[in-house]
Parts: structure tokens; sequence; C-alpha cells
């Protein structure tokens, strides 16, 4: 019998960016280091061999269970930690293998798999059989995607709270067309010897999705799914649906999706990612108030089991961000306050999430109310410097200085906002040349509706979008024209945040009613800042050019039904198709408001308009 307890296994090729991380994670907690190299052309063979003389070469067989397995011959202790270069152990995770393994009465260990992003961001997890006995009767098996099994057959696995971290996928994009081509090579093979393996079609399909082609990713899943029926309780049932809803979703192919997400949440209630994609499919089929339902019961139900494939907090932060913005859209502020105060609780940092709160606070309340709020929040100065600066609360600009978090762009916005409020505004004009487009683009425009400082013309390269905005604050502008649409609104919207309003009217006062384009981008910028009666009037006069646009029609509608203009909303989602599931929702919610307001005269009056 071994004196060696625990035996870490790796293959690795070329992979000296990540290589040194990984070994230091797992090789003071192992009794052993088995590091087998595939043709590395880099330093992974160096950097290995400073932590274990056990370093081997494998001539590449294009066969990765090959190559696992020969790292599992060198291997003297009596349990294998396998890990790839990419991954790494935190010291509080590597420290429970031992003791994981001595109560362990089974023979195989689950750990879960967390993908960093970026920045330490998790986006995913699932559990992965990467702990077992050193015995004769496990082995690896498949070419890819290759799985430990015992004489063949699928392993008895514990599930353990043991998380390992893999940040391959934050170079996959650079790398991954290569790796795809690859990967699917093999996988056509294998897939050629036994052409209805639910493995090697899971797999193949796997490799589809990351190369974009959804139509056979589905094809392959489909084989997998129906073959899997064929086995009750197959394990990769779960993985094969759960694929294939991501893959409909991203297929837009939303009532199908939610067929499937419906048919897999009865056979899997406990995983919690299948209710919050139903709340996605139904928020896309226009179905508001059931996607709400959905991402409720989400947050009801919790996170899922380790054992599936999951997204990190699908059980809290993913439906609250989705409830969070279906609240932003029904205008509901309660809500909007009650869901972003969840999320801060959470991601306290989420500066995203400040800008609707104030925003919603600008409209009914004053800047000074803003001011108090934004110092009223436990987080730090720099955060709260650069909130106000996402929605230009001068007030408080001025008077916070912890700059440390600002980006280049926050630091000259800032500084020429300074430069406007103090004595002499004209200086702003050096600030400006620091800048780049298209930031000083609309910025310009600002600084002229401030300063009328005609040396713009003689010190900037002003392109003809600006020098055409700057036109409505001088004393003969021309007449209308059309309007570059990006830097106009830009432009609007800085006024609109400043509280600049005779400023934002003289600059609409440029508009050429002819050009619906604009028109529609216009009624976007007043409802980015929750003016919603210019925005219903600018996307009416839009209509009025272009009756037949749903998503306009839709969304005039919505804004009515949430600024209580009940018959009105009626009128508009009335004109859609009886098949488009979100005018028959604001339809219903109308009617219903309506008869809270007159039980017994709304529903008559309402059905005796044309």
């Amino acid at each position: 019998m071994s004196d060696k307890l625990l035996s870490c296994c790796m293959i690795v090729k070329n992979e000296d960016s990540t290589l040194e991380r990984c070994l230091k994670s797992i090789a003071p907690y192992v009794d052993e280091l088995i590091v087998v190299d595939t043709g590395s052309t880099d330093n992974t063979k160096a950097i290995a061999e400073q932590f274990t003389p056990h370093v081997y070469d494998f001539k590449w067989t294009h066969n990765f269970a090959e190559a696992r397995n020969f790292a599992l011959s060198k291997a003297s202790g009596t349990w294998i930690v396998q890990i790839d270069a990419d991954e790494f152990f935190k010291k509080e995770e590597a420290e429970k293998i031992r003791a994981a393994v001595e109560q362990c009465e089974k023979n195989v260990l689950s750990v879960r798999i967390v993908n960093v992003v970026g920045e330490n961001k998790t986006s995913s997890a699932h559990s992965s059989a990467r702990i077992f006995r050193n015995i004769p009767e496990h082995r690896y098996h498949f070419a890819i995607h290759e799985q430990i099994l015992h004489n063949g057959d699928i392993l008895d696995t514990s599930f353990s709270s043991i998380t390992l971290h893999h940040t391959g996928y934050q170079t996959e994009v650079i790398s991954s067309k290569g790796k795809h081509r690859r990967n699917l090579s093999i996988l056509q093979r294998e897939l050629k010897k036994t052409p209805l393996d639910i493995f090697m079609n899971y797999n193949i399909s796997k490799e589809y999705l990351g190369m974009k082609d959804l139509k056979k990713a589905l094809h392959h899943l489909r084989i997998a799914y129906d073959e899997s029926k064929k086995h009750p309780k197959h394990l990769l049932m779960s993985s094969i649906l759960f694929q294939m809803i991501g893959t409909l979703y991203a297929d837009k192919q939303y009532q199908k999706g939610l067929k499937v997400a419906s048919e897999a949440e009865s056979l899997y209630p406990e995983h919690t990612d299948l209710t919050y994609y139903k709340g996605l499919f139904l928020e896309k089929l226009g179905s508001i108030s059931k996607a709400a339902n959905q991402y409720e019961r989400c947050i009801q139900k919790g996170e899922s089991p380790s054992y599936y494939q999951t997204r990190i907090g699908i059980g809290s932060i993913l439906p609250l961000k989705q409830l969070f913005n279906l609240s932003v859209q029904s205008r509901d502020y309660g809500k909007v306050q009650e869901y972003a105060f969840a999320i801060l609780e959470i991601e306290p940092h989420n500066i995203s999430l400040y800008i609707p709160l104030i925003r919603f606070m600008n409209r009914s309340h004053t800047p000074v109310d803003s001011h108090t709020f934004l110092q009223s929040l436990q987080v730090e100065d720099s955060i709260k410097l650069k909130l106000a600066i996402s929605v230009r609360l001068i007030d408080s600009m001025l008077r916070l200085y912890d700059t440390s978090n600002l980006s280049t762009e926050e630091q000259q916005i800032l500084s020429f906002y300074k430069t406007l409020k103090s004595n002499n505004p004209k200086n702003g004009l050096s600030v400006l040349k620091t800048m780049t487009a298209p930031l000083s683009r609309h910025l310009t425009v600002i600084y002229y509706a401030v300063t009328k400082d005609e040396r713009i013309f003689h010190q900037l390269s002003l392109a003809k979008t600006t020098l055409f905005c700057i036109e409505a604050f001088r004393s003969k502008p021309k007449a209308p024209a059309v309007v570059d649409e990006i830097v106009f609104s830009k432009a609007l919207l800085e006024l609109l945040m400043l509280g600049m309003y005779e400023e934002a009217e003289t600059l609409l006062g440029l508009v050429d009613q002819t050009q619906p384009s604009l028109l529609k981008q216009i009624g976007r910028t007043f409802e980015d800042v929750y003016n919603d009666d210019l925005a219903l009037q600018f996307y009416s006069k839009y209509l009025m050019q272009y009756p037949k646009d749903v998503d306009i029609t839709l969304k005039v509608a919505h804004l009515l039904l949430a600024s209580s203009n009940f018959q009105d909303a009626i009128l508009f989602a009335s004109s859609l198709p009886a098949s488009n599931i979100r005018a028959q929702e604001i339809i219903a919610s109308s009617y219903a408001a309506l008869d809270k307001i007159s039980p017994d005269s709304s529903i008559r009056n309402i059905s005796n308009i044309e």
C-alpha cells in the first residue's frame, strides 16, 4: 500500500502563461505531482520541473484519454487529483482535499468548477469528477472531452463543496477558432464510429455552438436528446436539455425554447436555471408579467444544486437584475428602489443601478435631493464621484475629490465641468482641446450653449455635425436640415441631464420634422431620462410617418400604460396583430386598471372605441 495519499496528475502543452499559478495552488497539498507534456515549444516543461521531478514526455496521438491514462500510470498515490493548467485552487479550497478524501465513502469525489471570465467575475459552474481512487478500474475514455469511468461504466460519485477555478474562458476568444476546429476534427472521427452516441453528439454540439453554428448545434443536441430518452435518468439528460434551451434562446426560437424549458423544469424542478430561462423566453415573447413571476420564482428557489450546470447567481443577482430592468421599463419607482438595493447588497459598487434611481429622482424631485441621496450611499467617495459624473450632478462633482478610480474620459468630463462652473468658464476651451472624438463633439455644443465663445470656430477643428448643432445657439441660426443623430442626441441628453431645458428646447428647434429616424432617436433620448411625455410626443410624430413600425407602436402602448393613460394604451396596442403577446398583455392590464377605477362602465366604454 502506498504511503502517498494524493497524486496530482496533469497533461500540458504550451501552458507557460498559467502553469506556475496552477502548480503553486496545488503542489503544497499533494504528496506527488505528475506532469505529462504532449509537445510544448515554450517554457512549460521548465516551469513544471521547478515543482516536481516527475515530468514526462508523451507523443501526442490526438487522444486526450490516452495522454491522461499515461499520467495515471506514473502515479503512486492512493487518490488522484486531476487539474488543468488554466485552473487553480484557492488556498482554503486546496486545504479541504485531504480531509475530503479521508472521509469519502465512495471512490470518486466531484468538485465544483467555477468559470472565471475576467476581473474575478464568474459566469457559470458545473461539477466534475476530479478526485478519484487510483485503481486499475479507473481509466479515462473518449479521445476528447475525456471522462474517467469505472471499467467503462459511469462512476458512483460523491459531491463535495471544494471549488476549482477555471480561467480558460478569459483567453479562449483569442484562440477559440483553432481550438474548436481541432476538437471538431477529433469528434467527427469518433462520431463516424458511433453516430448515435449521446456523449459525442452532446460534445460536438458544444463545439458548433462555440463556432456560432446554431443549426448544427441543435441538430446534434436533438440526436443526443432523442437517444438519452431511451435511457431513463441518463446522467447527461439535464445537461443536454440545458444546452438545447440555451441554443434555442441564442437562435431566437423563443416559443419553442419556452416549451422545452417548461418540459425540462418538470423533470428537474430544482434546476433554477430552467426557471430563469422561462423568464427570458416569456420576456422576449412580450409576456412581461409572467416573466417577472418566473424571476421571482428563481429567487424563491435559490441557487441550483452543484451537480447541475448553472450560472453563478441564478437564484439571486441574475433574476434581481431582470426584475430591476422590468421595473424601470414599467416606471415603478418603488420596485426600482426595492430591486436596486437588493442588488447593491450583493454588488455594492454596481454604479449602473444608481443611475435610474437618480434620474427618477430628478424627474420628481430636485438636484438637491439627488445630491443628498448620493451622499447617503454607503460606498467610497471615488464611487460616488463616478456616479455623479455619469448623471451630471454638477454640485456633487465639485464637492467630491477622490479621483483614484476615474477613467481618462471621466477625468476629462470632470475637468470640463469644473472649468465651466468656475469664474472663467471660457477656460473650458483648453479642456476641449485635449479631448478626442466622439466626446468632444457633443461637449463642444454644451460649451458654446453656455459661453457663446466664438473662439471655437478658430481654435477647434469642428465636425460638420457639431457645427450644425451649435447653429441653434447663434443669433441667426440656419434653417433646419438633416441632422447627425448621434451627436444631436448626445448633446440633447447632456442638456437634459444638466437641467438646461431652455437650451434643450432651442436645440430641438433645429429638428427637421421630416427626418423620421431622428424623431425616433429623440424619443429614445427622452425615454432615457424618464421624460415619457416628451418621448411619447416624438414617437407619435415618428409613427405619423411610419405607422406600421411594430416596435415603436408597442413602446408607445407600453409607456402609455406605465403613465396610466389606459384608454390610449388600448388604442395603440389594439392596432397590433392579435398574435402580439405583449400587446395583448397591455390591453388586458389596461382593462383591469380601468375596471378598478370604474367597475361598471370601463370595459363597456372601451369596447365601443373604434
